[in-house]
């Protein structure tokens, strides 16, 4: 999967190139700072839960001697500080066009991710076999049935009875932070999503105030190199409104950024 798609309303590009891009001067490279969003405070209410839950169960029942301080030590294991970045594989979603990208007066903006992993390590997931860099991993959601390694249940198991063991907490709990958010629920299947999983070390996240929630935030810094294309959603119809956003994109991305138009048949 070389290209994947941000989907989000007028409103949110406008901000995201008017306000968010910024020059590393070291470097000379140009990025724009996307917002990623506390996993808890996503669409789906089972975010993490479906594999938290999973795994909690898998270890009590690898043995049914965890004392109450146990527990709410693997418990304490299953607690999240993953922000998230959602994209899709779909360039041209009805489906998505009405749930992110402001029920079709919005955009999706094109990445080439090959652009983006230089700064952000992709790579696949395979329980405690990871490498990161910056805590930031690209990964595909799997929608469905869960099967979480026997290997992993063991080290859980491992480390609740003896948190001294030698395999350590910050480990165990990296993969666990990598693992649970990319398991949705089956309802979602259709949105074929990839997400950045962003593992926050930081002393504070920031905040914004969305439909009646404040929700937090870091900052995912992607290079503006990565964009590719820009597609104008399927109800913006009015030529003139059409143009004052190609003059926008144009006059922030320049002129090898393309852009395209929704082929879908949608009034909203």
């Amino acid at each position: 999967m070389n290209k994947l798609y941000h989907y989000t309303s007028i409103g949110t590009l406008y901000n995201m190139l008017e306000q968010s891009i910024f020059l590393d001067e070291e470097t000379g490279t140009e990025y724009l700072n996307m917002r990623a969003t506390h996993i808890n405070c996503l669409n789906d209410e089972t975010e993490r839960k479906l594999f938290t839950d999973m795994l909690i169960d898998k270890v009590r029942a690898y043995s049914n001697n965890l004392n109450d301080r146990q527990i709410d030590r693997l418990k304490s294991l299953c607690n999240l500080n993953s922000y998230i970045i959602s994209l899709s594989k779909h360039q041209d979603n009805l489906s998505m066009w009405r749930g992110y990208g402001g029920n079709g007066i919005g955009v999706n903006i094109e990445f080439d991710i090959h652009e983006i992993t230089p700064y952000n390590k992709t790579l696949v997931p395979n329980q405690f076999k990871m490498e990161m860099v910056y805590g930031k991993s690209l990964f595909e959601c799997k929608y469905g049935k869960i099967d979480i390694d026997s290997s992993l249940v063991q080290k859980v198991y491992d480390y609740c009875i003896n948190p001294e063991c030698v395999f350590n907490e910050a480990k165990i709990i990296g993969a666990i932070n990598n693992l649970a958010p990319i398991f949705k629920h089956e309802a979602y299947r259709e949105e074929g999503e990839w997400r950045f999983i962003c593992n926050f070390y930081g002393s504070k996240p920031k905040y914004t105030y969305s439909n009646g929630t404040i929700k937090p935030y870091i900052e995912f810094p992607v290079p503006l190199s990565a964009i590719t294309a820009i597609t104008i959603g399927p109800c913006i119809k009015d030529n003139y409104n059409i143009s004052c956003i190609e003059q926008f994109i144009r006059d922030k991305l320049g002129k090898e950024v393309e852009i395209r138009y929704s082929k879908i048949p949608y009034r909203g």
